[in-house]
């Protein structure tokens, strides 16, 4: 797999185009505690669409009662 450089970017811009809100702090199934890039969304097709589009594969998906998110176990936020 391709390492993408400017993922925070990506994330960002995949977020605002399908409405959606970025959290650099998720973790998902089996991640057990580590954490990792996802997007709060309405609809997680459209969303898992426009990050394809971008390049951004190997996203899951969760649900969260009232919506979804999107997530990229494989991307975490850099320390700073």
């Amino acid at each position: 797999m391709e390492k993408i450089e400017n993922i925070e970017e990506l994330i960002e811009e995949i977020a605002e185009e399908v409405g959606g809100e970025v959290r650099d702090n998720y973790s998902g199934r089996a991640m057990y505690g580590r954490t990792c890039y996802g997007i709060d969304c309405d609809n997680f097709s459209r969303c898992l669409e426009v990050a394809g589009s971008k390049g951004v594969f190997g996203g899951k998906v969760d649900n969260m009662g009232k919506g979804w998110i999107v997530y990229w176990p494989q991307y975490t936020k850099k320390e700073e």
